[in-house]
Formats: structure tokens, sequence, C-alpha cells
């Protein structure tokens, strides 16, 4: 063993000294190693890796592994059951206990009968959603019913919270009072224009995987990525990593177009262009919303719609959810402002046109205003997508960075979708032949004589009642065009 005299020796060597001491242990014990605990579904095989030494746990109970690790770094444990793996990463940085959860991954999907136009019937559920009793409103007890999803990972991980502008969750806010803390019962910042933070909900990891065949459209989440056709495109980062959630604005954008916020009560800022309402989310400055912030987008907007379906295992949104702000016969309405239902847990509706429609802690995400989202363009005429941001976001005013989906936008006004294209893209409409009770039963507006047309979604207060909705979709409108009913909302990625 090498012996070292203080005053023989320089600090360096006495840091590289330490530095060995603390990464390397051996059986013969230079201190207590990391320790690992793997939790997994029953009936698993185990093995962590750093790329260069290789360690088996023990399963010490069912489903329970534990290990030591020799060093620290980057380990990669890897599960596998009946012929899949699933891996996941943990980054050990200090001698600690670690834990984490593996899932060799649920599926819950369904498929729409294209040619079935009962917006229930058509829809069939798959794999483990088999036999799941949907979700619904209750509008005569004016309650939500989860029926059996209300222990979903998607569901139980979507949470109301206030978020600083540096992107971390101050606190949770009671899911069933939005003006009071979880757990504490004091008084929240949910209305607060001074807290530097705002009101959004989280949106656990989920991985899905659409298609269609000749005779139907299927939407498939996992958990985990089931395989290489499993995209979790909503939860990706500009720099190609995958996210364990994203925040969505819980209410339409109020503020200033110099900062634009989510919170309870203030009035509807609408009537700014595309890039007025980029730059005031993700302005940067002690007064502003800091870096990570942006605009909705499509792919996160079509994860939240294909949650919708898949609870509701309906194509009509407002028949189980609620109806939203519409139109009220030949009366153009006002706006309703953020919050009004704060007290309404995750899901609340009603079957009239003059209330506001809430889906997992969502205000609005169909009627009262049009919201503007990004990552989706029609160029006189032919759809781009682009599913994942880049350094500064999503390009608005060009094509760079997006990718063909073959698909034409049909020109329409108003007319209600009947038909549909499902791929990685999302859901498109591709036929307007419908009605309000029909098919998608909701309407869609496009105009092919721009050259950028930035995607309208949701429906807002001056079209007829039964056109918003979940799948409600103007893709037409250019970018710096601002009017009355047109808002937006925040997002941000962790």
């Amino acid at each position: 063993m090498k012996t070292y005299i203080a005053t023989e020796n320089t600090q360096g060597e006495i840091r590289d000294l330490l530095k060995n001491i603390k990464q390397t242990f051996t059986d013969g014990g230079l201190g207590t190693p990391p320790h690992l605990t793997i939790n997994t579904p029953i009936g698993c095989t185990v093995t962590v890796s750093d790329g260069q030494t290789t360690v088996t746990p023990k399963e010490i109970n069912s489903g329970v592994w534990h290990t030591n690790l020799p060093h620290l770094g980057t380990w990669e444990v890897t599960t596998a059951k009946g012929g899949r793996s699933n891996k996941r990463k943990v980054h050990v940085e200090e001698v600690k206990d670690y834990t984490i959860a593996t899932s060799q991954g649920v599926r819950y999907g369904y498929r729409i009968k294209k040619t079935e136009g009962n917006p229930s019937a058509c829809v069939e559920y798959l794999y483990d959603a088999v036999g799941l009793r949907p979700a619904k409103m209750n509008f005569t007890a004016g309650t939500f019913d989860y029926g059996d999803w209300g222990d979903k990972w998607f569901v139980t991980g979507n949470k109301p919270v206030m978020l600083k502008n540096d992107g971390t969750i101050d606190y949770e806010l009671d899911p069933n009072d939005y003006s009071k803390k979880k757990g504490s019962g004091l008084a929240s910042d949910v209305a607060n224009e001074s807290y530097e933070g705002n009101a959004m909900a989280i949106f656990p990891l989920v991985w899905v995987y659409r298609y269609e065949d000749a005779d139907y459209l299927y939407e498939i989440i996992s958990d985990t990525q089931y395989d290489e056709n499993y995209k979790a495109y909503a939860h990706t980062r500009a720099d190609g990593t995958i996210a364990d959630w994203f925040a969505w604005s819980i209410y339409t954008a109020s503020g200033t177009a110099s900062k634009i916020r989510s919170l309870s009560g203030k009035p509807a800022l609408t009537s700014l262009s595309a890039t007025q309402e980029v730059d005031g989310a993700k302005a940067n400055g002690a007064k502003a919303n800091g870096a990570g912030w942006y605009t909705h987008t499509w792919s996160q907007r079509e994860l939240i719609r294909t949650l919708v379906v898949l609870l509701g295992k309906s194509t009509d949104t407002q028949s189980v959810f609620g109806h939203g702000c519409t139109e009220n016969g030949s009366v153009r309405g006002t706006a309703v402002a953020p919050g009004t239902l704060d007290t309404r847990g995750a899901f609340y509706g009603y079957t009239d046109t003059t209330h506001q429609v809430k889906v997992f802690h969502v205000e609005g995400l169909w009627g009262n205003l049009w919201d503007r989202v990004h990552g989706l363009i029609n160029a006189n005429g032919e759809i781009y997508a682009k599913m994942t941001p880049e350094g500064q976001g999503y390009r608005l005013m060009d094509l760079n960075g997006y990718r063909d989906t073959g698909l034409k936008m049909p020109v329409c006004s108003g007319q209600f979708i009947s038909s549909m294209s499902c791929s990685e893209y999302g859901m498109l409409p591709v036929v307007v032949s419908g009605s309000g009770t029909t098919y998608f039963t909701d309407g869609a507006w496009a105009e092919n004589n721009h050259p950028v047309g930035i995607p309208h979604v949701g429906g807002s207060i001056w079209h007829p009642a039964d056109a918003a909705g979940v799948f409600h979709l103007y893709l037409g409108a250019e970018g710096e065009r601002h009017l009355a009913d047109e808002t937006c909302g925040l997002t941000f990625i962790n």
C-alpha cells in the first residue's frame, strides 16, 4: 500500500486519492457502497450495467431486487419478461440508497371504425383497456364518474400545481379548490399576479402508437416504450431527451404581450399575433417567464386529445365531458374569464353552452376561445408537422424542420369532420361531410391560400353550438392574424 506524507505530495495527488476512495468500493471495504433497490413486475429478470461492469441483483421478495454498486456513475437497469425488455437509467452521484420502479408496460388502446357514424359505437377498446368502464360526466348529479380509469398512472399523475418560472414545482394545489394549497389548506397563489410562476396541470410521461388500416384508426398508449413504434413526442425536449412530465396551463392566457400568464380570475388575453404569443410565453427577464416556456404545441394537444377519447370511449366529447362555451343560438356571447371551475376537480362540464368545460385540470380545452398551437402548418393546402421542438421552439413562418404528412386539408368553413387520417402526426381531417352528432361531431375550417397557416383548435364562443370539441380544427390562419376569439396558453417541459 502506498504511503503518502503530506509534505511530499501535491494537492492534486491527494485529490486523486480521495476521488479514488470515493468512487471505488471493494469487498475489503473502503466504505459503504451505494445501494440500489429495484421494484419490478413479478417474473422479471434484472441486470444492471454501466457499459463495462455488469451486476446481477438478488430478488429478496417477489418483484423486489437489491444490489450494491461498485462505483458511482450512470447505471442502466434492464428488466426482461416474456421476450420483452425495458431499460431505465439511474444516475448514482453519491453514496446512498437508490430506489427505482420499472414497468413492462401496460397498453391501453382503442380503434375507431371508419364506416361507423355512431360516436360511441365506433370506438372499441383494445389490449388492457378491454372490459374497462369508460368515464363520463353525470350532468344530472353534477359529478364526474371516472369509470375504471381513476387509478391509471396518467390520471393519478395529472396534478394541478404552481410552477415557478425556473420550472420547479413549488407546490400542488388542492385538486378540488385551487384557491388552497394541497394538504395545508393555506391560501394559494392561483390568482396572484405578483407570483413568479403559473398555475399548470402536470401530464406524466405517456408513450403513444398511432396508425390506421383500411377499416380502423388506432391509438394505443403505454407507460413505457413498448416497442419502437411508441413515441413520446409530447414529452421530448429540444435535445431529443425524454422528460418525465410536461406542464400545460390550467387556464387560457391572461396577462400582457410581454408576460403571458396562467392565473385564475384574470381577463383572457386575446388579439395577439402568433409571434407575440410565443414571445410573451418564453420571454426571459426578472418579470417574465424563464427559459423552457412556450405556447401550446400540437403534439401535446394531440396527447391530451387521445387521452380524452380513451377515457370517454366516444368521439363525441361534448356529450361525454361537457359542452363548453359556444354560440348561444344566434347571439355571439362574451368569453368566460378563467377560473370558473376552480372548485370542480379535474373533470367537469355542463350540457348548456354558457359554461366552461374542464378535462385533466385544464379549463376550456374546447369552446370559449380558439387556442393557437404550434407544430402543424398548412402550406397552400399541404399539411406539414413538427412533433418536437428545436432549440428555440417551433418555426412559425417557414417549413424548416417540418415533415410532409402527405395529406391535404380540404377547403371548408364549419363543416363537420367525417373521416380522419391517423399516424404519428396525430389525427387530421380528410373528409368533412358529417354532422354534430355523427362520426367525429366537430367542425373544421381550412383556407388553402396562405403559404403558412397555423392551427387553431377547440372552437370558440363565436362558433355553432355543436362544432366545438376536442377534434375541432381550423388550419389555415396566417400567423400574424389576431382576432378577439383567439388566444393561447403556456406549456413547459421539465
